[in-house]
């Protein structure tokens, strides 16, 4: 919970972030705030930038999952973030907890301090020990550059072949991994799970492990590939002998809970 004197900094410094196809709900929230009385700027996902969210002190989303990771993608400072599921049919919004019918009566409880500010962590990337720009809520996934070739690397002194690796969150053990066949890992949890997509199993190439819950995982590529985060278009490269370790970040991401 926070307090008033802390309330107060964060309700004069909003910024609304949408989707373009929900500009029409976006709207309809900048409406809501006008009326409540809070100054606001909205701005829509794709015009965002790092420095536009480095002047905020809290961020409203209007939209869905994949709005709510962009636009945390470019999150560097402890804002918090509010996330409103602008199409709840058409969404699956799992980080927006607030339906966009409910939004008013939220966005109250948030203004009165009723709120619980939940600390998200978030994954980072080291190549060759440098880190690499990019801070996955969800999850990291390392694979070649075209999903039907085989990614090659060294994990635990052992050489496996597979489709690639995904790390994610306790928040991000509910999406991809889950499909891919890891398991849900309690929100408070402290650790990562890695998954191991479409293991090859050969005379030469056998995985140890397919699903893993670690603190951090560290392997070597021997293949070149590619580092996703959080399944946005973006790609870094790796190259064959690449050494790369997935770890948490200390800059994590806080989100609202009612």
């Amino acid at each position: 919970m926070l307090k008033k004197k802390q309330l107060d900094q964060y309700l004069k410094n909003i910024l609304v972030v949408y989707k373009h196809e929900h500009c029409e709900a976006c709207a309809m929230v900048s409406e809501i705030l006008n009326r409540l009385g809070y100054k606001h700027r909205s701005k829509a996902r794709e015009k965002v930038t790092p420095k536009d969210l480095l002047k905020r002190a809290l961020v409203i989303i209007v939209g869905g999952d994949g709005t709510t990771l962009r636009t945390c993608q470019k999150i560097r400072n402890d804002c918090i973030v509010f996330s409103v599921n602008s199409n709840p049919m058409l969404t699956e919004g799992y980080l927006t907890r607030t339906k966009f019918d409910d939004f008013e009566k939220r966005f109250k409880q948030f203004a009165e301090g009723k709120a619980k500010i939940r600390e998200l962590p978030r994954l980072q990337v080291h190549v060759n020990g440098k880190k690499i720009p990019g801070l996955a809520v969800n999850e990291v996934s390392i694979s070649r550059d075209k999903p039907y070739l085989m990614y090659l690397y060294d994990l635990d002194k052992n050489v496996e072949k597979s489709t690639g690796i995904i790390i994610s969150t306790p928040i991000g053990s509910t999406a991809w991994v889950k499909s891919a066949g890891g398991k849900k890992l309690p929100i408070d949890s402290r650790k990562m799970e890695f998954v191991i997509r479409e293991p090859y199993f050969g005379r030469i190439y056998r995985a140890k492990k397919r699903v893993g819950i670690v603190d951090e995982l560290e392997f070597k590529s021997i293949s070149d590939g590619i580092v996703v985060f959080d399944s946005i278009n973006r790609e870094y490269s790796v190259k064959t002998d690449d050494m790369i370790k997935i770890t948490y970040s200390h800059k994590k991401i806080l989100f609202t809970e009612f």
